[in-house]
């Protein structure tokens, strides 16, 4: 595994080719929310009913993040990937021209198995890449999945005032989802040291931060795929945008997702992880609480939108190189943190879907809100995990006399 500060061309041309692929991972994973009320008229379904779409989508996800890390252990990385990048292409473009939802939610349950194979995918190799130095790198390609999920809703807002339907927004995209897949082609895939520790069972002192960790992604992609798939739809009901706008909207919370990834890989370097996860999480539990505060202002919704993606952009990365400095992670491991996001993603935006349906669009705020609290009290026990194993490791070597 590389240690350098200076990667050499192949690791740049990889490096590359992971940022495009997690690129492509963007342009599909926000589309959809802005799709729904779309694809729920297309279908003749009610919102509650267009919701299991997600569902399928993420236990197709949590399947393919299980299976990929297992996959990428016993052959080649970039097979994973290009095989998840052509089917991803394929199904999402079919999605808009299904008739019935039994056919939508089937190409949504084999596109998030896809999607599962770039994210567990690309992530790993970035980390047996570049090692060590895969601060700032895992922040790049976390931008990179900003930047799609930025650009994906604007191709999808001018698909709807240019033809008045999603369909040449969703073929736009899919097209856009191959590149990486045919320069992947060319390219050998990093390899991860082989080592004792990537073999054995996870030492017992570090389980407790591993279940953690776990636990933060299921938590965490609950408030993060519940407000990106959801605000188009809030937006609408509270009467806060028209269609076009709600899509702009859309566009602004991935735009300061993006943004912050911006900032997030020169603040790899200035800040610790500690700052980075506390300060990322106030700034969501601020933009909800503005939003509860001031249900029906327009300019409020826009600026906590803002700032919510704001929040969020870094907590992700931030928290898989702290955990791939701190533990040894193979692509099993690293599959279950995915996996356990996946669950996350399946499980709180149907719920979400259901109460608004049920309730009123009014109530996606405070629930999430509540994900955010809960996040942080997961972030303190993580970070005091990390502290009290560092310190036995050090009585430790006190010991030893090292």
């Amino acid at each position: 595994m590389p240690e350098s500060n200076h990667p050499n061309a192949l690791i740049i041309k990889q490096t590359t080719c992971y940022y495009l692929a997690l690129f492509a991972l963007g342009l599909t994973t926000s589309a959809i929310g802005p799709a729904l009320p779309h694809l729920a008229g297309q279908t003749g379904s009610q919102l509650s009913e267009i919701s299991s779409m997600l569902v399928l989508a993420s236990f197709g996800y949590l399947l393919g993040s299980l299976a990929g890390g297992r996959l990428i252990d016993r052959i080649k990385g970039h097979p994973v990937i290009i095989i998840g990048l052509v089917v991803m292409a394929v199904s999402f473009a079919l999605i808009p021209m299904s008739p019935d939802l039994v056919l939508m939610s089937t190409l949504a349950f084999i596109l998030g198995l896809s999607q599962s194979f770039i994210d567990v995918g690309g992530n790993l190799m970035v980390v047996w890449a570049h090692g060590q130095n895969v601060g700032s790198y895992m922040n790049g390609l976390h931008l990179s999945f900003g930047v799609g999920t930025l650009v994906a809703p604007l191709i999808l807002a001018v698909s709807l005032n240019n033809n008045g339907t999603i369909l040449w927004g969703f073929l736009t995209l899919a097209a856009l989802s191959l590149p990486a897949a045919f320069w992947l082609m060319r390219l050998p895939s990093p390899v991860a040291v082989q080592s004792k520790q990537l073999t054995e069972k996870l030492e017992k002192h570090w389980l407790p931060l591993f279940i953690l960790v776990m636990l933060f992604y299921f938590i965490y992609i609950g408030f993060e795929a519940g407000f990106g798939s959801w605000i188009y739809t809030y937006a609408l009901e509270m009467g806060l945008c028209t269609e076009i706008t709600a899509a702009y909207l859309t566009s602004v919370f991935w735009a300061a997702f993006t943004f912050g990834r911006v900032l997030g890989i020169p603040a790899a370097r200035w800040f610790t992880p500690a700052i980075m996860l506390v300060s990322g999480v106030a700034f969501c539990a601020i933009g909800l609480i503005l939003i509860c505060l001031f249900p029906s202002s327009s300019i409020i919704l826009w600026l906590a939108t803002g700032l919510y993606g704001l929040g969020l952009s870094t907590l992700f990365p931030t928290l898989l190189t702290l955990a791939s400095q701190t533990m040894p992670l193979s692509g099993k491991r690293t599959s279950l943190f995915f996996a356990s996001a996946s669950a996350g993603g399946m499980f709180f935006p149907w719920v979400l879907g259901q109460l608004i349906d049920a309730k009123g669009a009014q109530v996606m705020p405070p629930f999430l809100l509540c994900l955010v609290f809960t996040s942080a009290f997961i972030i303190i026990g993580i970070l005091a995990t990390i502290r009290r194993n560092n310190e036995q490791t050090q009585r430790r070597k006190a010991i030893r006399g090292i």
